[in-house]
């Protein structure tokens, strides 16, 4: 049996040590030694960007500090809460509450565009549809399942009640 087990090992490493002798039709072995090396350009490669993004992060940052705007060029705004608690801005101060001072860099300011709400008659244009004139349903059919659904309602409070007076007593 000793025999036999050094005879299967023996076999086994044959087979794996003719992997890097024999050769694929292409002319290349089956494995080589560069195949069990770890493939380190591809760490490199992602280290050099990683490492890219964040020399650029800190020189963007670096600049902004550099070229800060003087007093003169910042925007003036006032702020204040209102009644409810709501911060409030203007460019103006409030008369008739207490109004805060606040300096923004015009650097920092983001302008959006007003939003439009569409009318009917772009929806229309749009889809090239009508809209709906009237419910799909009819409105006795709607009383028909406000009533059903107060009589399940009814149903599960006696339920509930029965369950209770089960449990008490």
């Amino acid at each position: 049996m000793k025999f036999f087990v050094y005879l299967i090992s023996f076999i086994l490493i044959l087979a794996l040590m003719g992997l890097f002798v024999l050769k694929k039709p292409n002319g290349q072995t089956w494995i080589s030694v560069n195949d069990l090396l770890p493939n380190t350009s591809m760490i490199d490669g992602k280290i050099k960007s990683f490492t890219g993004k964040i020399l650029l992060a800190y020189e963007s940052f670096r600049s902004a500090e550099n070229n800060k705007i003087e007093l003169g060029n910042e925007v003036k705004i006032y702020r204040w809460k209102d009644s409810n608690g709501n911060w409030s801005y203007s460019d103006k101060p409030n008369a008739s509450v207490e109004s805060k001072q606040v300096f923004l860099d015009p650097k920092d300011i983001v302008v959006l565009p007003a939003f439009e709400v569409p009318t009917n008659d772009d929806l229309l244009q749009k889809n090239n549809k009508a809209l709906p004139s009237s419910l799909p349903t009819s409105p006795s059919k709607i009383l028909d399942v406000y009533k059903d659904a107060n009589n399940v309602q009814k149903l599960m409070d006696d339920r509930e009640q029965n369950i209770n007076k089960a449990i008490n007593s």
